[in-house]
């Protein structure tokens, strides 16, 4: 049977040790016969010395926290770690898609880099290359000896082709009423995404260029967009292509079929 603990202090001095019951029997009255022994106010009676009394309650502090510290500790409900579990999972997800969208940026501008390293060359040095001179359509071989072509471009044993970071095919050539120009097949990944990328970027290109062009394989020209010298008098000039207009040129370009892009000079 648990027992009472006077919370009295009982180190009290001589002089007052014989009257402690009494003030003991006068705080019970005062507070009143059925007020729980645990409601008693610890505090010092009959001049008990203060240390004395504050040991007792310091003591009495420290053994509740150690009794709460050995309970038994219970581990989380199916519900919190269901909870938990989906949190990781909507992280993760937005994680990968936030990935996925920067890589894809970073694929569309190596592209564009790519083909503006070769636009520039071909702008600074135009004059290098005497047309009468060619005796083949392809130039492939010309653009990669005067170091107009990025070497990741470049495929052993292949002397037509050239291939961009999607691994489109893309045909330096010439052709024989006197230009130039690169063809690029657009069969790769999302092909009307790179349509519209690329002509954002043909756009800082307009007087240097002939003619632009977007089509289905083995389409005949049609719509053409010309160079500042050669849109004289005509709406079709590469500097005034809005991002609409491009959008519309390049539909012909989608996720399920190929298209080409023309970029011609002379």
């Amino acid at each position: 049977m648990r027992t009472k603990t006077n919370i009295f202090p009982t180190n009290l001095r001589q002089e007052c040790a014989e009257d402690a019951p009494q003030k003991e029997k006068i705080l019970r009255q005062e507070r009143g016969a059925e007020a729980p022994q645990k409601e008693k106010i610890l505090r010092p009676e009959c001049g008990a010395e203060a240390p004395t009394f504050l040991s007792a309650v310091y003591k009495r502090g420290t053994q509740a926290k150690k009794r709460q510290a050995y309970a038994p500790q219970y581990g989380r409900s199916m519900i919190e770690m269901l909870g938990v579990l989906a949190i990781i999972g909507v992280l993760t997800v937005g994680s990968i898609t936030g990935y996925s969208r920067a890589m894809r940026r970073h694929l569309l501008n190596k592209q564009r880099e790519q083909i503006s390293y070769i636009l520039s060359a071909a702008e600074t040095h135009y004059n290098m290359i005497n047309p009468s001179n060619l005796s083949s359509y392809s130039l492939k071989p010309i653009f990669e000896t005067f170091g107009w072509i990025p070497e990741e471009m470049i495929r052993e044993n292949d002397n037509t082709y050239i291939y961009d970071v999607f691994k489109n095919k893309i045909y330096p050539y010439y052709h024989r009423i006197g230009f130039m120009g690169l063809r690029i097949e657009l069969a790769n990944d999302n092909p009307r995404e790179q349509c519209v990328s690329l002509y954002q970027m043909l756009k800082q290109y307009h007087s240097f260029l002939w003619a632009t062009e977007v089509q289905k394989t083995d389409n005949s020209y049609v719509n053409l967009y010309y160079g500042d010298q050669y849109c004289i008098g005509s709406p079709k000039c590469i500097r005034d292509l809005t991002p609409a207009k491009i959008s519309e040129l390049c539909r012909v370009c989608d996720d399920e079929q190929s298209c080409d892009l023309f970029i011609l000079w002379k």
